[in-house]
């Protein structure tokens, strides 16, 4: 069953009234103008992934329709456009951190970094919009709207979605980026192509080493089967009953984020894009005692804040 991904009321940018000046301009705007300014604001401060979709490519995979994503062009073309990023993030978030008191005082300061910089890009539009963030819904157990982000990119041509894993491979970066968040642009259509899904890039071999990977990350009580070989008839029974897979919780996760990294390194060891110890930690644990001492590091050892 697919999670919500209408999790809470978004904030919606900011719309003139009819009569000012920039009003006309609105329904002049292209889709492509949108998504060019977008990236123009965005790059800058590290998120580097902004690619458009169709809201009805994803409404129409969606049979609840309290599901759905919010669609007012006619046929449901409403523009949607993913927000993303690779390794190229991280320099620009911890810059911040280091000089900014109200991140430092955050208890998630890169989702209060992604919502700042993502709600400025959109209000600087000056056409209606509304966010959905990946990082909203927090619980115990990890099966959120990132799912439903994944689920867009793959429609949207972006990523390779392998569902078993959950792990997403883009072309150019490999497992090696994260999906932050989906705008959705009021009355204005796409117009694009809708693509040809992706295939899927993994070999037999390789698909089968990241599923004993996701397996042992999931279970401590594999990591020695996993150590036996894949050859291990304990191993083969232990895959025979997969259906009673264990939920992954943040607390999981948190205690064997090492594990999590194999997951992520199994499709390409040593991939160029691989984000650096210092991200790949704070990004599996939220540990900002990491993240202090990574900006700081950046910044020369000077004081955190003024």
């Amino acid at each position: 069953m697919a999670t919500q991904v209408l999790l809470s009321s978004p904030r919606t940018a900011f719309l003139p009234e009819p009569g000012c000046r920039g009003h006309a301009n609105l329904t002049q705007q292209r889709w492509e103008t949108v998504l060019q300014r977008l990236e123009q604001s965005l790059a800058p401060a590290g998120f580097d992934i902004v690619h458009p979709l169709s809201v009805a490519w994803y409404n129409q995979c969606v049979q609840d329709p309290s599901e759905q994503l919010p669609a007012s062009s006619r046929g449901g073309n409403t523009l949607a456009v993913l927000v993303g990023n690779t390794k190229n993030l991280w320099d620009r978030f911890r810059t911040a951190y280091g000089k900014e008191a109200s991140l430092q005082e955050d208890e998630d300061p890169l989702d209060s970094y992604t919502q700042r910089c993502v709600q400025a890009a959109a209000d600087s539009l000056g056409r209606p919009s509304q966010i959905f963030w990946g990082h909203e819904a927090k619980s115990m157990a990890i099966n959120g709207p990132s799912t439903e982000l994944q689920q867009m990119a793959s429609l949207a041509g972006l990523i390779y979605w392998d569902g078993a894993s959950g792990l997403s491979l883009h072309p150019k970066y490999g497992s090696w980026f994260a999906l932050r968040a989906v705008l959705v642009f009021d009355g204005l259509d796409y117009t694009g192509q809708r693509p040809e899904p992706l295939v899927n890039p993994m070999s037999s071999t390789t698909q089968a080493y990241l599923q004993m990977a996701s397996r042992s990350a999931r279970h401590p009580s594999m990591d020695n089967l996993a150590e036996a070989g894949s050859q291990s008839p304990h191993l083969e029974g232990r895959r025979s009953s997969g259906s009673q897979e264990r939920p992954l919780t943040r607390q999981l996760m948190r205690s064997r984020w090492q594990r999590w990294v194999a997951v992520r390194d199994a499709p390409c060891p040593g991939h160029p894009w691989r984000y650096c110890p210092a991200m790949l930690q704070y990004h599996y644990t939220g540990d900002c005692a990491c993240l202090q001492g990574s900006a700081r590091a950046l910044l020369g050892d000077r004081r955190l804040t003024a």
